[in-house]
């Protein structure tokens, strides 16, 4: 049997007191490292924390999901564009409407973990679910971080020499007689190893040990076809982070404060009773005369009294009674918790009105333009990915992988109104410079191709753009009087300008 690679499992260990409580230390050493490098984010704990399903942070962490899944509602889909336009359709084809899912999980689980693999493939031919549109596309798949090992080229490290793919597969034993007759299914969960190489996939049954021969395929790509988006990359961690990190203690503070006003809330909201007595067994005489011996007068052993706050009781002179209250400490909660909303919001660069603490946004709000900027600075992070997926698109076809350009759609209304009047000032500009031979064409499209991404260089641009406009080519003149001009193309009539002048003197009376 052919022997398959395998890792030791990571463990992770707490590190100092001032780092989160999603970042620990790998198994790995880390004399001779910075403090931090070699340690990843704990992808448990954070995506507990983005379903909200951790009894330690379930009070604040409802803030996760809502700053995640605003990100990537902003970031929207790129476009891409080269200097093919059969190239650049197949390829937006494929983004908006083959992977547009797979792309978003990416973007979440890159946002919330700090990074994410993803894997293209394509169905197979003798799927009857999918057509040839959707094999040549290819399907992206999202892979959780810790069930890939990737093996990078020591001399190259954009190269990929080898990835090792864990799966969990439930094998059903039961044979067809027994499904048949109704057996409960019996089985066994077994743990599936696919290496992929740029020569073919392997597969191994690591819970029987055993190669699966069977399941053996070539690889035609020649490459490895996977990839790893980062959030955030960090040099001195040597990867990427989370973006519950930096909110993470504020979400904590949040939990323990609203955990602490409900506790709080259960003393004061039921006041305890106190009574001013001179003479309590003639208060009991009046009030609870079943809980005193008619012989004795005294109370009867283990006597007691029901007391339900409906009572009305009778009472002496100078005697009263009245309602002990504590002081609620709620109003003083609520105004740590609104700052904690602040810092949660400043912290992950989300305005208020996100977290829906506000009832509109402000377009005045500095958190607004910050909170663009962060999402102009996300999308950049992915432009690597998604050029990646293309070239591996284009390469799974037989073409050649050429590197695209990504362009994103604007975050704000306001702010495109605000390009388009001031690109709108700059052509104009442009254009007089050149009329007067103050700028060269190359120059003027240089320019405008730094605004706009679209743009092809300047050789291309002006070779396309003579197409942009079509003279309309006049009929041509009837040669005399009796010869009928051509009849127009869009069918408005005919005949000659002697039977038309004709025509004219009879209607109006006039000598033609």
């Amino acid at each position: 049997m052919a022997s398959f690679p395998w890792t030791w499992p990571r463990v992770v260990v707490p590190i100092s007191r001032s780092a989160t409580a999603l970042r620990g230390v790998l198994s790995d050493g880390l004399l001779g490292k910075p403090t931090v490098m070699s340690t990843r984010v704990d992808w448990d704990l954070a995506r507990s924390l983005y379903r909200n399903d951790n009894p330690d942070y379930n009070l604040g962490a409802g803030f996760v999901k809502p700053i995640i899944n605003l990100r990537v509602e902003y970031m929207d889909m790129p476009y891409v564009t080269s200097d093919d336009g059969n190239r650049d359709t197949f390829l937006n084809e494929a983004i908006h409407d083959h992977w547009v899912e797979s792309l978003q999980q990416m973007f979440t689980g890159a946002l919330r973990d700090s990074k994410a693999v993803i894997r293209f493939r394509q169905p197979r031919l003798d799927n009857p679910l999918f057509t040839e549109d959707d094999r040549i596309h290819g399907r992206v798949e999202t892979v959780p971080p810790e069930l890939v090992d990737i093996t990078y080229d020591p001399s190259d490290p954009d190269l990929i020499e080898r990835a090792v793919f864990t799966h969990f597969i439930w094998i059903d034993e039961r044979t067809d007689a027994e499904v048949l007759a109704g057996t409960l299914p019996r089985g066994s969960e077994h743990e599936v190893l696919e290496v992929v190489t740029q020569d073919d996939y392997r597969f191994s049954d690591k819970t029987d040990d055993k190669e699966l021969v069977s399941w053996k395929t070539t690889n035609p790509w020649k490459f490895v076809p996977v990839w790893t988006a980062y959030n955030e990359y960090d040099t001195s961690i040597g990867g990427g982070q989370s973006d519950i990190e930096s909110v993470l203690p504020f979400i904590k503070a949040f939990h323990d404060v609203l955990t602490q006003a409900l506790q709080s809330h259960k003393y004061h909201s039921v006041p305890k009773a106190k009574f001013k007595l001179k003479d309590v067994t003639t208060f009991l005489v009046n009030n609870y005369p079943e809980v005193l011996d008619p012989d004795t007068g005294l109370v009867k052993a283990g006597a007691s009294i029901t007391w339900s706050g409906k009572e009305i009781f009778f009472f002496n002179t100078e005697e009263d009674a009245d309602f002990i209250e504590a002081t609620s400490v709620l109003g003083d909660s609520k105004t740590l918790l609104d700052f904690l909303i602040d810092c949660i919001a400043i912290a992950s660069e989300t305005p208020k009105w996100a977290l829906l603490k506000m009832d509109a946004a402000n377009p005045n709000d500095a958190s607004v333009k910050t909170f663009e900027k962060m999402i102009e600075r996300k999308r950049k992070m992915f432009n690597l990915p998604i050029i990646m997926l293309c070239k591996m698109a284009l390469a799974a076809r037989g073409q050649s992988p050429v590197t695209v350009r990504v362009t994103w759609p604007t975050v704000n209304v306001d702010t495109l109104v605000s390009k388009g009047q001031a690109i709108q000032q700059i052509v104009m500009a442009l254009d007089v410079a050149a009329q007067h031979e103050w700028i060269a064409d190359p120059t003027v499209i240089q320019i405008l191709s730094t605004m706009f991404p679209e743009i092809s260089d300047s050789d291309t641009e002006k070779q396309l753009a003579k197409n942009n406009v079509k003279l309309d080519v006049p009929p041509p003149a009837p040669l005399s009087d009796t010869q009928p001009a051509p009849k127009p193309v869009n069918g408005n009539g005919g005949g000659s300008k002697a039977v038309a002048r004709r025509a004219v003197a009879t209607a109006t009376g006039k000598p033609s």
